[in-house]
């Protein structure tokens, strides 16, 4: 920890304790999104550098699936088998596991890809994905 001596360095430093304490609690979106980037790093790094490499951060492209609980972005029954879960689990971290399943899911085709646009054009439309065999092949094969 830094301690500073002057009344300004005194708000940083709560200030810094502050933020510190909501990326430590495990339902805030900057702890899922965090998890997201760990996820995914670890289990498909090349699609993941690939897409850094052409300008799109991966989490660009999953933060509003992570945001709206994928509401709007899956058929509805899907969106209800998701929501499920992740009462039957009581956590959200469900929501950084299928995002990080299903660019995972789409690896092949991101390290495909030459530009933003194709990237952005993969994940665009995720309505045909079904949630459990996504996230029982993410959690239970070997990578």
């Amino acid at each position: 920890m830094i301690v500073y001596f002057d009344e300004k360095g005194k708000f940083l430093q709560k200030k810094q304790e502050r933020i510190a304490i909501y990326i430590k609690k495990l339902d805030s979106i900057i702890y899922l999104s965090k998890s997201f980037e760990i996820l995914a790093q670890y289990c498909c790094p090349k699609a993941f550098y690939h897409c850094v490499e052409i300008g799109v951060h991966p989490l660009s492209i999953v933060f509003p699936w992570i945001f709206t609980a994928f509401s709007g972005y899956l058929q509805i029954n899907e969106t209800l088998y998701l929501c499920d879960r992740i009462l039957s689990y009581d956590s959200l971290e469900l929501l950084s596991i299928l995002s990080a399943a299903i660019f995972g899911f789409r690896q092949k085709d991101i390290l495909k890809a030459t530009n933003e646009q194709q990237i952005y054009v993969l994940f665009a439309d995720i309505r045909g994905l079904k949630v459990i065999p996504i996230l029982q092949h993410f959690l239970f094969s070997n990578h």
